[in-house]
C-alpha cells in the first residue's frame, strides 16, 4: 500500500495566473516532490491520461480542485470522468475539496458535492490582492500541516480520518473547520458523558463498513454525540448479522458495497430475524433506485457519506424515534421517476448484458431466449428508460443505479 503524504491538484491551463498565485504558496512542498499537478493539457498526451489520475490518486492524502469557467468546461469534468476518480479516492478516506477561482455554476456539477477550502460565495478573482494572498496562504498552511513536510504522518491515521469524516460535507465552511482544531494533539476522542434518551438509554449504533478508516471516523462523530454511542463494527455484511445478534442495536449503519456479504443482503437477512430492526444505509450512492432498493429491503434511513456531519446524528434520532430519514435529493430523485414504468427483471438481464458489450444474438445465447425475443426486450427498455439508444440506455441504468458494472 503507498503511503498518502501527497496533495494532487487539479486545474484549467487556461487560469495559469491565478494557479501561479497558489503554486508559489505551495512551494516548500512541490520541491520536496509532495505535489502532484495535473491539469487539461495532458489529455492529449493520450488515453493514459486516466491511469495516470488514479496513480497519482493513490498516494494522494488532500486532493485539491481549483474550480473555475474554465476548469468546469474542461473535458475531463465536462464529460464526467475526473468526478469518478474522485469519488473512489473520496471512499478511500482522501480529503477532496476545491477552491473558486472564478464565478462559475459550480452546482451544477459533482464538484458541488465536495467541500470547499473557502466561502464560495466570493472567488478568488473577486477579491483584492491581498486578501486572495492572505485565502490562499492560509489554505496552503493547512495543507501543509495535514500532509506533515518535516514527517509523515505528524497525527495517527485515526486522528486524521477521523477530522476528515466528521466534516464531510460542510461545503461552506473554511479550512479551518475541515481539518480541526489547531491544537488537536491526541488521536484520542474526548467523549461527553453519554445522556438518557426520552426512551431511557443511549441510543447504541452498530457501524457496519468494510473501510476502517470509515468506521473510525463514525465513532469519533458519534462520540460528541450525548445520547448515542457506538457498540459494535463490522467489517462486511456476514459480520454484521453475527455481531447485531449479539449486541441487538438500537440503530445499524450499513455500507452498501463490501465482500463477502452486501449490505444490501444483510439488511434484508437482519431485517427476516429482526422485524423491528432500525437500519440506515451509509453510502455515498445517490442513485434513486439503489435507494429505493435499500427502503425495500427494510432501511429506514439513507444518508449520504459526503453529509454526514450534518445528518447522521439527527438520522439516527429519528430512525430510532421509528421515522423515516431520507435526504431529500435523493427523495426528489425517487419521486421524479415514482411514475415511470419498471423495467422487468428479465429486461434489466438485457440492459446488463447491452452493458457488457454483447450484441443480440450473444445475449440471446447468454439468456437461452430468442434473438427476437431479445429484440423486443431492448426496445422496452430504451422506450422505459427514454434512451435514444443502447449507450444512452446503459448510461441511465448506471446512472440511476438500475444496473452496476
Amino acid at each position: 500500500m503507498p503511503i498518502r503524504n501527497k496533495i494532487f491538484v487539479s486545474y484549467s491551463h487556461k487560469d495559469s495566473k491565478l494557479f501561479e498565485e497558489f503554486e508559489a504558496m505551495l512551494a516548500p512542498v512541490i520541491k520536496k516532490g509532495l505535489v502532484n499537478l495535473w491539469n487539461d493539457r495532458k489529455i492529449q498526451t493520450g488515453a493514459k491520461w486516466k491511469d495516470e489520475i488514479q496513480e497519482a490518486l493513490a498516494s494522494t492524502r488532500i486532493a485539491v480542485l481549483l474550480v473555475s469557467r474554465n476548469f468546469l468546461a474542461s473535458p475531463f469534468i465536462a464529460n464526467d470522468e475526473l468526478p469518478p476518480l474522485l469519488t473512489a479516492a473520496e471512499e478511500e478516506g482522501v480529503i477532496i475539496f476545491w477552491i473558486c477561482l472564478s464565478s462559475c455554476l459550480w452546482q451544477e456539477t459533482e464538484i458541488g458535492s465536495y467541500q470547499a477550502a473557502h466561502d464560495i460565495s466570493r472567488p478568488l478573482d473577486s477579491l483584492t490582492k491581498s486578501k486572495r494572498q492572505a485565502v490562499l496562504s492560509e489554505t496552503c498552511a493547512k495543507l501543509v500541516k495535514i500532509t506533515s513536510v518535516q514527517g509523515f504522518p505528524v497525527k495517527t491515521m485515526r486522528e486524521l480520518s477521523a477530522a476528515e469524516l466528521a466534516d464531510m460535507g460542510k461545503s461552506s465552511q473554511r479550512i479551518d473547520d475541515t481539518l480541526g482544531s489547531e491544537n488537536a494533539q491526541s488521536s484520542q476522542v474526548t467523549q461527553r458523558p453519554r445522556e438518557q434518551t426520552a426512551g431511557g438509554s443511549p441510543i447504541r449504533v452498530l457501524s457496519v463498513d468494510d473501510h476502517p478508516v470509515v468506521r473510525e471516523g463514525i465513532a469519533a462523530i458519534l462520540a460528541h454525540e450525548p445520547d448515542m454511542f457506538v457498540v459494535a463494527e463490522a467489517g462486511n455484511g456476514r459480520e454484521a448479522i453475527e455481531l447485531f445478534r449479539t449486541h441487538r442495536p438500537d440503530v445499524t449503519l450499513m455500507d452498501l458495497v463490501m465482500p463477502i456479504m452486501s449490505g444490501m443482503e444483510a439488511i434484508a437477512a437482519i431485517r427476516a430475524e429482526f422485524p423491528n430492526a432500525g437500519i440506515i444505509v451509509l453510502t455515498s450512492y445517490r442513485e434513486d433506485m439503489r435507494a429505493l432498493r435499500a427502503l425495500k429491503a427494510g432501511a429506514a434511513g439513507y444518508v449520504l457519506k459526503s453529509m454526514v456531519r450534518r445528518e447522521l446524528a439527527e438520522a439516527i434520532r429519528s430512525v430510532h424515534s421509528g421515522r423515516k430519514s431520507i435526504p431529500a435529493e435523493v427523495a426528489v430523485k425517487i419521486v421524479e421517476h415514482q411514475s415511470d414504468e419498471a423495467l422487468t427483471e428479465r429486461e434489466i438481464e438485457v440492459l446488463r448484458q447491452i452493458a457488457a458489450g454483447n450484441a443480440n444474438k450473444m445475449i440471446a445465447g447468454n439468456l437461452s431466449i430468442s434473438e427476437q425475443t431479445v429484440k423486443a426486450h431492448v426496445r422496452n427498455v430504451l422506450s422505459k428508460l427514454g434512451a435514444i439508444d443502447r449507450t444512452h440506455a446503459v448510461t441511465i441504468g448506471l446512472k440511476r443505479g438500475i444496473i452496476e458494472i
